[in-house]
C-alpha cells in the first residue's frame, strides 16, 4: 500500500531533461556589433569584441564561439584565415593569441606575458611561406604556424624603439609595413631585427602620417592613409586612387578583387581598376570577403553578419542575444531578466546614453525597448535603476538620470507611464528643464513605491499603491540639494539612501503614516565601524539580507547594518567582519581596502558580493567563510570589474553584469517555496557519464532530504540551501551509486510539509 501511495504523489514530480547544469557558467553576449569576416570555404567566421560566431554554409546553422567554448580571452583585435593550414588566427587587444584547427584551440600567450611595455595589441597578420607575419602595437612578431611557436620580434622604430604596426604586405621577398608614422620597407633576406635594415619611404604624399592598411595588388600597392584616403603606387608615384572613394575603414584583398569598405558600402576593384559600388539602406560593413561562390560576407556594425547573393539580394543573420554588451542595472524574477543600458559618470554627471531597456525572458528570448519601439522614450537618457514589482511580475519600473521614472508593462513590453514634474511630485533638478534625476527605486511592504530624486529640495518621493504622490525634504539633515544614490526599504519601513561622493547614507521613516509629517523621522550616518573608527563614507551598494541585516558596499570593504535596531535613537555603528589576526596587534578585515560594487543575497542568505577589479566572490549567510572567487583568469567570468548582480530566485542562476558585458553562473542556492507542491529534479534522469550535481528544487525552505534506494536504504541526506538541495550521485562513501530508482524524502523543520520524488539513475 505504501508504494502505491508514493507512486501516485510521484506524478506531482517535474523531471528536467535540459537545463544548465549546477555550477555552469552561461554567457548573454551581443553578437549585433560584427567587427571582421574571414571565409574558409564551408565556413563563414564574423568575429564581435566578445566573441566569434559562424554559420556553416552546407546547412546555415549558427554557432557560437566566446572564452565559454575555449577562447582564451575576449576583445578580439583581428582574425585571419589561412586555408594553407585549415586555421583560424585570432588575435586579441591585449597581445593574446588562439589557433582554432579542426575545432581545436591552441593558446599562445607569449606577447600577453611579456615585458613590452605599452600597446600589445594585435591589429593585423600576413601569411607568408608557413609564417604568420602579426602587426603588433610595438612593432613586428612572426608567429610560425608549423611549430606553433613565436620565432621573431622586429623593433623598427628609430634606433630599434617600438613602432606600432597596423599592417604589413609582402611579395617577392619584400616587406612593407604600414605604421603610426608611415611606410617603412625592407627585405626578408636582411636580418629584419635590426632596425637599421628597413627605409622609411620618403617619397608619399604624407611620409610621416599614419597608414592604417597596406597590400599588393594587381602589380600595385594600396594603402590607406589617416583612416580615410585610399593611396595606390601606379607607375612608380604614389597617388590618391579615385577621388570619390572617401573615408576607407578597411581593405580586403580577396585574390581577384580588392574590396574598400566606407560607410553604407563597399567598392568591389577588379585587376584593371574598374570598379563597382556595394551598398543598401541597411548597410553598416566594418570588414567584407568574397567566397569561391560568387557570394560577398560583410561583418555588419549594427547586425552582426551579413552577405548578398550572386544574384544582389542581401541577407543577415547573428546568433539570439542583446544588441548590446553594455548594462548598469539588473533584476531578475522566475524566468525573467531586466536590464538597462544606461549610467552615471564618476562625478555624477550624465553619460547620454541613449534609453535602451533589455529583457530576457523563458531561457531564449531578448527583447528590446527603445525609442524606435516605443516613442514615450524619446528624449529620455542614462536609464539606470530598474525594479520588478514583487506583488506584481507585470509591472516593471525604471529610472532616469534626466526624463524621471518610466513604467513597462511586462507582459505587453512596452511603457505605459512616464513621471517627471510636470505630472508627479518629482523634482527637476534644474526647474524647467529636462532633469528630473532618479536615482533609487524600491517597494514596501505595502507596496507603495520610494523614489530618490537627486539634487533637488525634496529629495524622496513615493507613489502610493493607490496612486498618489507626495514628496519629502530629507534636508534637515543631509542640506539642500544633495545628491542621491541607490535606496532600500526594509521591511520595518526604513528608506536607506546612499549619499554619493562620500557623503555616507541617510534613513528615513514616515512611520507608516505617509500624510502625517509630525512623526517623520530623519537621520544622517556616517560610516563608523563598532570601534569608532571612519570605514569609508564612499557607499556604492546596499543589499538587505533575509535577517534584516543591510549589507554596505563601500571603498574600504563591507559593513553591515541591523535595522532591527532603533536607527534613530541609538548610536548606530557599522559592523566590519573580523579575520583572524595573522598579524599580532593588527586586525584585518573582510574585503579591506577593496572597492565592493554589487551586493545579491541568494536563497540561503549566502552574499554574492562584486569588486572593482577583485572579480566575484560568495560567502556563507554571516560573510565568515568564502565559498568561491572568480576572477577573469581563474573562471569563465568576463571581467574583473562586477557592476551589479542579481538572483533568478527559482533557478538560482546568478546574473553578473561587467563592464565586458552579461554572463552567469547557476548556484546551488534558490528561494524557498510556501510547499513542495512544485518540486523539480534535474537532471532527470541521471544518465551515464553525467558526473555533474543533481539538483532538487522547488522545496520549502530549509527543508530536510534523505535519499534512499527503492528498498529503503539511505544513501544520502542533506539539507536544503534555500529551496535547493543537491546530490552528487555519490553515496556517503563517496562511491557512485548503481542503475535504478532512487526515492528523495523531503520535509521540513516540524514535518508539516512533506513530499517524496525519485530520480531514475544509470551508471
Amino acid at each position: 500500500m505504501r508504494i502505491n501511495i508514493i507512486f501516485l504523489i510521484l506524478f506531482g514530480v517535474k523531471i528536467i531533461y535540459s537545463q544548465v547544469p549546477l555550477e555552469h557558467w552561461k554567457y548573454y553576449l551581443s553578437f549585433y556589433q560584427g567587427k571582421f569576416v574571414e571565409d574558409a570555404n564551408d565556413i563563414v567566421y564574423c568575429a564581435t569584441e566578445k566573441g566569434i560566431f559562424y554559420i556553416k554554409k552546407s546547412d546555415n546553422s549558427l554557432h557560437t564561439l566566446s572564452k565559454l567554448e575555449g577562447l582564451s580571452d575576449i576583445n578580439i583585435n583581428c582574425i585571419k584565415y589561412i586555408k594553407e593550414h585549415k586555421t583560424l588566427f585570432i588575435g586579441y587587444k591585449n597581445g593574446n593569441i588562439d589557433l582554432l584547427t579542426n575545432n581545436v584551440i591552441y593558446n599562445i600567450s607569449y606577447i600577453k606575458e611579456s615585458n613590452i611595455l605599452g600597446d600589445k595589441a594585435i591589429y593585423n597578420a600576413f601569411y607568408y611561406n608557413n609564417n604568420l607575419y602579426l602587426s603588433c602595437g610595438f612593432g613586428i612578431v612572426v608567429l610560425n604556424l608549423i611549430t606553433k611557436n613565436i620565432t621573431e620580434n622586429y623593433f623598427i622604430g628609430e634606433y630599434g624603439q617600438n613602432l606600432c604596426v597596423y599592417a604589413i604586405s609582402i611579395k617577392d621577398n619584400e616587406i612593407i609595413a604600414a605604421t603610426k608614422r608611415g611606410l617603412y620597407i625592407s627585405n626578408l633576406t636582411l636580418n629584419l631585427a635590426n632596425y637599421t635594415n628597413w627605409t622609411k619611404l620618403s617619397n608619399l604624399p604624407y611620409p610621416n602620417e599614419s597608414y592604417s592598411f597596406i597590400t599588393h595588388f594587381s602589380n600595385s600597392i594600396f594603402v590607406i592613409f589617416n583612416n580615410s584616403q585610399l593611396y595606390y603606387l601606379h607607375n612608380n608615384v604614389w597617388q590618391t586612387f579615385n577621388d570619390s572613394i572617401k573615408n576607407v575603414k578597411g581593405l580586403k584583398n580577396c585574390g581577384n578583387y580588392l574590396l574598400a569598405i566606407v560607410d553604407k558600402k563597399i567598392y568591389k576593384i577588379n585587376k584593371n581598376f574598374e570598379i563597382e559600388t556595394i551598398t543598401n539602406e541597411w548597410f553598416a560593413p566594418a570588414d567584407a570577403t568574397l567566397d569561391n561562390n560568387g557570394y560577398l560576407w560583410f561583418a555588419d556594425m549594427w547586425s552582426g553578419l551579413g552577405y548578398r547573393t550572386s544574384s544582389g539580394n542581401f541577407f543577415w543573420t547573428k546568433p539570439s542575444g542583446p544588441s548590446t554588451n553594455t548594462f548598469f542595472r539588473i533584476d531578475a524574477i522566475k524566468n525573467s531578466v531586466w536590464l538597462t543600458h544606461g549610467g552615471i559618470n564618476s562625478a555624477y554627471n550624465n553619460l547620454w546614453l541613449a534609453p535602451q531597456i533589455y529583457n530576457y525572458s523563458n531561457n531564449s528570448e531578448w527583447y528590446t525597448i527603445n525609442p524606435n519601439s516605443d516613442t514615450i522614450l524619446k528624449g529620455i537618457f542614462d536609464i539606470c535603476p530598474i525594479r520588478i514589482n514583487p506583488n506584481n511580475k507585470d509591472e516593471v519600473v525604471c529610472g532616469s538620470f534626466g526624463g524621471g521614472l518610466i513604467f513597462i508593462n511586462a507582459k505587453e513590453k512596452k511603457v505605459v507611464n512616464l513621471y517627471n514634474d510636470k505630472n508627479s511630485s518629482l523634482q527637476s533638478a534644474i526647474p524647467g528643464s529636462p532633469y528630473v534625476r532618479v536615482t533609487g527605486i524600491d517597494y514596501d511592504e505595502n507596496n507603495n513605491l520610494w523614489i530618490a530624486n537627486s539634487e533637488v529640495e525634496k529629495q524622496l518621493s513615493v507613489f502610493t499603491s493607490d496612486k498618489k504622490w507626495k514628496s519629502f525634504s530629507l534636508s534637515a539633515a543631509i542640506g539642500s540639494k544633495k545628491i542621491t544614490g541607490e535606496l532600500i526599504v526594509t521591511k520595518s519601513g526604513q528608506k536607506w539612501i546612499i549619499l554619493p561622493k562620500g557623503g555616507g547614507l541617510v534613513v528615513f521613516n514616515e512611520n507608516n503614516t505617509i500624510d502625517n509629517e509630525a512623526d517623520d523621522k530623519v537621520k544622517k550616518i556616517t560610516i563608523i565601524d563598532q570601534n569608532g573608527e571612519l570605514v569609508s563614507n564612499d557607499a556604492f551598494c546596499m543589499a538587505l539580507d533575509k535577517n534584516e541585516l543591510l549589507w554596505i558596499g563601500t571603498s574600504n570593504g563591507i559593513v553591515y547594518y541591523d535595522t532591527k535596531q532603533d536607527i534613530f535613537k541609538e548610536d548606530i555603528r557599522a559592523q566590519r567582519i573580523k579575520l583572524p589576526n595573522e598579524i599580532p596587534g593588527q586586525a584585518n578585515y573582510l574585503f579591506e581596502s577593496q572597492t565592493i560594487t554589487a551586493i545579491a543575497v541568494d536563497g540561503a542568505n549566502n552574499k554574492w558580493i562584486g569588486t572593482l577589479n577583485g572579480g566575484v566572490f560568495l560567502m556563507n549567510s554571516d560573510c565568515s567563510k568564502q565559498i568561491y572567487n572568480f576572477t577573469k583568469d581563474n573562471s569563465p567570468l568576463l571581467s574583473d570589474y562586477i557592476i551589479d548582480i542579481a538572483i533568478e530566485p527559482f533557478t538560482g542562476e546568478v546574473f553578473f553584469v561587467t563592464d565586458a558585458g552579461l554572463c552567469s553562473f547557476r548556484g546551488t542556492a534558490t528561494e524557498g517555496s510556501e510547499n513542495n507542491n512544485n518540486v523539480v529534479v534535474f537532471p532527470n534522469p541521471v544518465k551515464s557519464g553525467y558526473n555533474g550535481l543533481i539538483a532538487i528544487r522547488g522545496l520549502v525552505e530549509n527543508a530536510y532530504v534523505k535519499i534512499t534506494d527503492i528498498a529503503g536504504n539511505l544513501v544520502y541526506e542533506t539539507k536544503a540551501q534555500g529551496g535547493q538541495a543537491i546530490w552528487n550521485g555519490k553515496n556517503h562513501e563517496g562511491k557512485r551509486v548503481q542503475t535504478g530508482i532512487y526515492l528523495v524524502f523531503i520535509t521540513n523543520n516540524d514535518g508539516s510539509e512533506t513530499f517524496v520524488a525519485k530520480i531514475m539513475f544509470f551508471n
